[in-house]
């Protein structure tokens, strides 16, 4: 599958998808889908994405809100 991400919102929008998937495995699972994706890195990624503050560990949080970035109300 190629994606082609050619401008800023698509990257980010890639990126709010990704990210939101990477949180969901960790928190279902306990996995981290790469070293990288730390729980605080996830957590930094999610703030700066949706512009909210969360606490740490509050998973459910971060994919309601990344989940409303990318799938917003009244949008059908």
């Amino acid at each position: 599958m190629t994606i082609i991400a050619d401008t800023p919102q698509a990257v980010n929008r890639y990126q709010a998808v990704v990210i939101r998937s990477a949180i969901k495995l960790y928190r279902d699972t306990g996995m981290k889908a790469n070293r990288a994706y730390t729980p605080k890195n996830m957590k930094l990624t999610a703030e700066k994405l949706t512009g909210k503050k969360f606490k740490a560990r509050d998973y459910t949080g971060m994919i309601e809100a990344l989940t409303e970035l990318l799938e917003p109300k009244g949008a059908s």
